[in-house]
């Protein structure tokens, strides 16, 4: 038997200034993989004449799974001097600024009406959830549900301490799997909120959670 202990958050953004539904978060290309990126030809043969014209030999580049970003805050050793990195950069938001990659388009699953992950299967960080700097705990686990009344999108947000067993010595006890719900008044501010998930590994509540173990 799973007891559902279910405490109320709002998440960290401005609820007063709603966008039209339309409007979709992006995704600058700078944090897609490399190998992904350079799968299209303008980018990779962009991304080579970058190199050979400051004499960097970028051919490691077609197998990278990290992402420009992720390179650029490598040790010194990054085999891409930092000048050379400042260039693509500069190429990559030119491109993201004339044809602009939406969140959804690389995350799919941001497009359904609900879905349930654990966060191996979202983000490759360890995944905590934060109010201003502050750790309150570590997550295991999302689930994504409409409100059927507001139709308004809601995250349910699984610490990785909660479904612990209590109760019975024999193992036998009801296991209790405490959430956190987190509302949004729309699709965007729910991937705004889920794309800091991704790239940095953080969940920004607007105030501290009342968790109970």
């Amino acid at each position: 038997m799973i007891i559902s202990s279910e405490r109320h958050c709002k998440a960290s953004s401005d609820h007063h200034n709603r966008r039209p539904m339309r409007e979709r978060p992006t995704l600058e290309r700078m944090n897609i993989p490399i190998a992904a990126l350079l799968k299209s030809p303008s980018v990779r043969d962009a991304v080579h004449s970058i190199c050979r014209t400051q004499c960097v030999n970028d051919r490691f580049l077609a197998g990278a799974a990290v992402t420009f970003r992720q390179l650029s805050l490598l040790s010194s050793d990054t085999r891409i001097p930092g000048e050379t990195l400042k260039l693509i950069f500069e190429f990559l938001a030119e491109e993201d600024r004339k044809h602009p990659v939406f969140l959804e388009e690389r995350y799919p699953y941001l497009k359904q009406s609900s879905w349930s992950l654990n966060m191996s299967e979202i983000s490759y960080m360890k995944v905590s959830a934060e109010r201003q700097g502050e750790y309150l705990f570590s997550i295991r686990a999302i689930q994504k549900e409409v409100d059927p009344v507001s139709e308004q999108p809601y995250l349910m947000l699984f610490p990785e301490y909660s479904g612990e067993r209590s109760g019975c010595s024999n193992g036998e006890g009801e296991r209790k799997e405490e959430s956190i719900k987190v509302s949004f008044d729309d699709e965007y501010h729910m991937q705004e909120f889920m794309k800091n998930i991704i790239l940095n590994g953080r969940a920004e509540l607007f105030r501290r959670p009342a968790l109970q173990k």
